[in-house]
């Protein structure tokens, strides 16, 4: 029938972008970590070098306004399949890598595969859930998080058992198989029966259309401190933990545990979108990171398993409700009609502080001997944002 139809596609439109966002982001990002040690350890690369493996990876950022025009152009399940593709080819090639060149390469075409398929979520949950975006979005991005929680210990597992190449193989297969899957639960345009120019959002007449600069600036600025904090802390947190002399098994738990937090604080960030204006959600979110770095800064002065679980616990609920308070306050600030280009521009803006932040850390680490000193000016650069945004975000329902 179809008001069973107009129920149960936009459900199915949902389940496949959470599966996707497992696939790219589980073993893309929280699986390619646990690769690290082993990686460090055949070829003795240092940790600026290593923190590159995943700079590589978010410099793929451009191809933002390539994932935008395919979804144009071929539609949501075509971008998909290409951006799977890519993904999928490249890690099953980093079995044979000798050299960091090849290491480079091969992560920046992963980079592309992911940019390629988790670009159009937002978008194609703007046209398909208009009144509840921020909660469709937390559903969906919750996805990736659980992917960590499944791929990070799988990928551990799978290093111990065989070794780093092969279970390269393993994870590349999988991603293909199960992403094949996951097209399939996809309309072939989810716009098809909500038009974004009809989504709800501030119109042409709506004096809302417009920030001020000083807004814009404000939500650039908090787009930086944040992400910028997220991708040093990933990157390097099984290193750290390593530094700090815990087990390999609880490192890859840490790791797990910390997608877990992710998953659950992506769905509390969609809940908070619907009862919190921008202003006040995305400061508290930049004032709690600013905490995370310095006791990340910390723990190089000793800690224990106390300081392991507050570290996780928080940076796991960090990274997941940042991402739907922060896009919600961007769609907030735009015409419905504009949020794709305008996503499309902060994306490109998140993905190169992504790629620049791991190496930064990195070198830090290698010039000074720890993360102390990368951490802290993490933390009060994140602290002069929470202010910042608190202060000039402007408040719109």
């Amino acid at each position: 029938m179809r008001w069973a139809d107009d129920f149960m596609k936009p459900l199915q439109t949902l389940l496949g972008l959470f599966i996707a966002g497992f696939l790219a982001y589980g073993i893309g990002v929280y699986g390619f970590t646990q690769f690290l040690p082993a990686v460090e350890a055949e070829f003795h690369w240092g940790r600026a070098m290593l923190g590159g493996t995943m700079s590589a990876f978010w410099l793929a950022a451009p191809f933002v306004f390539i994932s935008r025009m395919l979804l144009d152009r071929i539609g949501l399940r075509g971008v998909l399949v290409v951006g799977a593709a890519c993904e999928a080819t490249a890690l099953g090639l980093m079995a044979f890598l000798t050299s960091p060149f090849e290491m480079y390469l091969l992560r920046f075409l992963m980079g592309i595969g992911k940019v390629l398929i988790v670009t159009p979520i937002p978008i194609a949950l703007a046209r398909t859930f208009h009144a509840r975006t921020g909660l469709a979005l937390a559903v969906a991005l919750a996805g990736w998080h659980v992917g960590g929680i499944v791929m990070a210990p799988v990928s551990a597992a799978l290093i111990s058992l065989t070794d780093w190449r092969h279970a390269a193989v393993i994870l590349a297969v999988v991603l293909a198989v199960v992403m094949a899957g996951a097209v399939l639960l996809l309309q072939a345009n989810p716009s098809s029966h909500i038009a974004l120019d009809t989504a709800e959002g501030p119109r042409e007449s709506d004096p809302r259309n417009d920030t001020s600069p000083r807004s814009n600036a404000a939500l650039a600025i908090g787009t930086i401190a944040f992400y910028m904090g997220y991708a040093a802390l990933l990157s390097h947190l099984t290193s750290l933990l390593n530094d700090e002399g815990f087990a390999s098994t609880t490192v890859a738990s840490a790791m797990g545990s910390t997608a877990l937090c992710a998953a659950a604080g992506v769905l509390l960030g969609g809940v908070v979108t619907q009862f919190l204006l921008p202003r006040v959600a995305g400061a508290l979110v930049l004032a709690l990171m600013a905490v995370v770095e310095l006791g990340a800064g910390l723990m190089n002065a000793g800690g224990g398993i106390v300081a392991l679980v507050s570290l996780v616990a928080l940076l796991g609920v960090l990274i997941g409700a940042g991402d739907p308070i922060i896009i919600e306050a961007l769609r907030r600030s735009v015409r419905a009609d504009r949020f794709g280009k305008a996503y499309t521009w902060w994306y490109l803006l998140c993905l190169l502080t992504l790629s620049v932040a791991p190496v930064l850390a990195g070198g830090a680490y290698d010039r000074f001997g720890s993360y102390r000193a990368a951490f802290t000016v993490m933390g009060g650069f994140s602290l002069s944002a929470a202010l910042l945004w608190g202060i000039l975000i402007g408040e719109r329902k």
